[in-house]
């Protein structure tokens, strides 16, 4: 079974942060136990989630 991990990092200190490292390292280990797995890597302070907008008919919606 081909395994697929997303690591989702988020510090603003990148991979200076203490969550950065404490997450690089569980996914070293974790791919060792799993070493044909996949890795995906998004880092939320570099590449930041756009901010959803609500177009006019959701917003409508919502409100009935």
């Amino acid at each position: 079974m081909n395994q697929t991990l997303l690591q989702l990092n988020s510090s603003l200190y990148a991979g200076a942060g203490q969550s950065t490292r404490l997450a690089d390292e569980f996914v070293a280990r974790w791919r060792e136990h799993n070493p044909g797995a996949t890795v995906i890597v998004r880092d939320l302070a570099v590449d930041p989630v756009p901010q959803l907008r609500l177009s006019a008919p959701v917003r409508e919606a919502i409100a009935a």
